[in-house]
């Protein structure tokens, strides 16, 4: 039987499950590298 008052152990969280939250918002963490990804253009091989 749980006592009244009795102090709750703080949770703790997964480093994973809070990683994905952080890097969604920009909290903390900061831009490394970037990469451009790119399609063709069909309008430039279009024959008029």
């Amino acid at each position: 039987m749980a006592r009244r008052g009795a102090r709750r152990k703080p949770r703790r969280h997964c480093p994973s499950n809070l990683a994905q939250p952080m890097i969604e918002h920009g909290l903390g963490v900061s831009v490394q590298a970037t990469f451009e990804l790119k399609r063709i253009d069909s309008d430039f091989f279009a024959e008029d």
